[in-house]
């Protein structure tokens, strides 16, 4: 088991951290996203890469910056929706004011 302190080791399921260039689909296993969702974040403007030989590669430094990006979570908050109370049928004999005797 390794301890909290040293980094852990790379696997052929993991990208090193220490390279400096990735591609999308390590990028993507970095973050815990779908490859798609970097795809996303780099038609939308959000990411840079570099084109190497016909692919798509991101810099160390653009993951620094994806990674580095937080704001604080600010929920919306809705109005609760109020229950309204369960509407009574009128049963013949119980209206106020009639009574089976006036029908």
């Amino acid at each position: 088991m390794q301890s909290l302190t040293t980094p852990p080791t790379p696997t052929k399921d993991r990208p090193k951290l220490e390279q400096q260039v990735f591609t999308i689909a390590e990028v993507a296993q970095i973050v815990g996203k779908h490859p798609s969702t970097v795809y996303r974040k780099l038609y939308a403007g959000q990411l840079n890469v570099c084109p190497n030989f016909g692919r798509l590669n991101v810099t160390r430094a653009e993951l620094d910056k994806l990674l580095g990006v937080s704001v604080p979570y600010n929920p919306v908050k809705r109005p609760r929706k109020t229950k309204q109370p369960p509407r009574l049928l009128a049963v013949a004999g119980t209206e106020p004011g009639i009574t089976p005797e006036t029908k």
